[in-house]
């Protein structure tokens, strides 16, 4: 499993970069199929996180799961958390999950990927505040979508942000769209 994680981290990267990708021994890699799980409660993770950012907090008991799994076809990574609490200095999100879903085509630049991330409410300091955060990215082969939106009740406020992004040979081309 660890050479697989190897050659397929090579080959998502390869593809983001629009270079060629590595090819897989299928003798060496990919060969079995086999299946992780994954389901964890964390009590604190503070204390370990502010090691390294001290000005960074999580909600106790926060949720982690996911699954990697290997068919003789592709490879699939999913993983979801639902966070009550994130504070980053002095800014804080209430409600939040996060969820990413991959799968690609073993030696194939077919890719299929999402991520999402939902925030119920959130605090800027201590007086400015924002409703429904969402980032959704969906990434299909050659194709990078982005959604973004944000609200503020408070002023009747909206923000909706669309992009795409197409990943050609020797090019790689951006587009934003207005909201309608």
């Amino acid at each position: 499993m660890t050479r697989d994680l190897d050659i397929l981290s090579r080959q998502y990267l390869s593809i983001l970069l629009n270079e060629e990708q590595p090819i897989a021994n299928l003798e060496e890699n990919f060969s079995e199929a086999y299946n992780l799980d994954l389901n964890v409660r964390m009590q604190d993770l503070n204390p370990l996180i502010q090691l390294f950012q001290p000005d960074f907090s999580i909600s106790k008991n926060t949720i982690l799961e996911g699954a990697f799994y290997q068919t003789p076809e592709n490879t699939v990574f999913n993983f979801f958390s639902s966070i009550d609490t994130l504070t980053y200095q002095g800014n804080t999100a209430f409600g939040t999950n996060i969820d990413f879903n991959t799968s690609k085509i073993i030696n194939s630049a077919d890719i299929l990927a999402s991520f999402y991330v939902y925030s119920k409410e959130q605090k800027v300091g201590s007086t400015l505040g924002f409703e429904n955060l969402g980032l959704e990215a969906i990434w299909d082969q050659n194709n990078l979508d982005l959604e973004f939106s944000l609200d503020q009740n408070s002023t009747q406020s909206k923000a909706r942000i669309s992009a795409e992004t197409i990943f050609l040979p020797q090019v790689l081309n951006y587009t934003f769209f207005l909201p309608y």
